[in-house]
């Protein structure tokens, strides 16, 4: 889009300036003088004596300047699309040196960008097993087409919240060569100021307490969480309960307690916490408590992960629930689903 702007840019520009050639040489050549040209023009005397020999000569013809010529050819340029495309992951230092030529890195970057490449935060994605994948595949090709059993569904999960974030995505606006000055700093800590581990519970229209682990999460003190969630006033009667395959959520003591109060529970496939909406409520959340600024405590920051956690609208909730089914069709898989199949039977 910024290439055709500035295209068309030159192109006016190159326009005007043939008009006013033209208009010079017609108005010197009815033999008006050329000092009163230049004034009515606003340009030099010399310029249009210039335009006039020109144009006597045959050789006034409207030339873009095509500036200088590039080092590369269109042979080398491809060579480094390949390597590019070939070394997904390298630095544009790494491509250069693999290009062997002799120019600069901002080179590399301005014939990938001509070439529609650039720089893009990879995505993220589980390293699964070949039979995982295929359990994964074979889950969400079933679970795709339901609409109405997520609003069943009771999501969960833990969750860490440090009291100093350190996120990568928070950048500061600085001049080239302010880098090291004390107030462009991020400052750390090690183990970031301490932290707290919470645990809680999403559904369609509502959401859990969040209720705040004091320590290790094994099979008997998850127990304890479940049954206070349970027994309190706004959990559903009518659910479908989700957790992942963590050893204290599959130990035989919480499968005695599931069974004891006959809990119905979805299989999940393993390595799969990115097909829970609720991580993307923890990702909301952790930029909402990171906006308050600075914690100075962890007491503090336990008051404020939970004032946060409440005032999360319950619509975006509900959005990242329904949106399951797009989810789960665009999941990363050995094969890709059938569209036309599934959109068939979504729509």
């Amino acid at each position: 889009m910024k290439v055709d702007l500035k295209k068309r840019r030159t192109q006016e520009i190159s326009e005007k300036r043939a008009y006013i050639r033209g208009l010079a040489v017609g108005l010197s050549m009815k033999k008006m003088v050329v000092k009163e040209v230049a004034e009515l023009l606003n340009v030099s005397k010399r310029s249009i004596l210039r335009w006039r020999a020109r144009h006597r000569k045959d050789l006034f013809v409207n030339k873009v300047s095509t500036g200088r010529k590039t080092k590369t050819t269109e042979r080398s340029n491809r060579l480094l699309l390949r390597l590019a495309l070939k070394n997904k992951f390298s630095s544009a230092v790494e491509l250069l040196k693999m290009w062997n030529e002799r120019l600069s890195v901002q080179t590399v970057y301005n014939r990938l960008r001509k070439a529609g490449l650039r720089k893009r935060r990879p995505f993220v994605a589980p390293l699964l097993t070949k039979s995982q994948r295929y359990v994964r595949e074979n889950w969400a090709m079933k679970k795709c087409l339901w609409r109405e059993m997520w609003k069943k569904m009771i999501f969960t999960d833990e969750s860490r919240f440090r009291r100093m974030r350190n996120d990568r995505r928070i950048m500061v606006w600085r001049r080239r060569g302010e880098r090291m000055k004390m107030e462009n700093f991020k400052w750390s800590m090690q183990s970031m100021g301490g932290s707290i581990h919470v645990w809680g519970a999403i559904w369609f229209g509502g959401r859990s307490e969040l209720r705040i682990l004091k320590s290790f999460v094994n099979g008997k003190t998850y127990i304890k969480t479940l049954a206070d969630f349970f027994n309190a006033d706004n959990t559903p009667q009518d659910f479908i309960f989700q957790d992942d395959n963590a050893p204290a959520h599959r130990s035989s003591l919480v499968s005695e307690f599931h069974r004891r109060r006959d809990t119905r529970r979805i299989d999940w496939p393993a390595r799969s916490p990115d097909l829970n909406p609720i991580e993307h409520v923890w990702d909301i959340l952790k930029r909402r408590v990171s906006n308050r600024g600075k914690i100075e405590s962890l007491q503090e920051l336990q008051t404020i992960v939970i004032e946060e956690w409440m005032a999360i609208p319950q619509c975006l909730i509900d959005n990242l629930i329904l949106s399951m089914p797009c989810l789960l069709y665009t999941s990363p898989s050995p094969r890709d689903l059938n569209p036309n199949l599934v959109l068939r039977l979504l729509l």
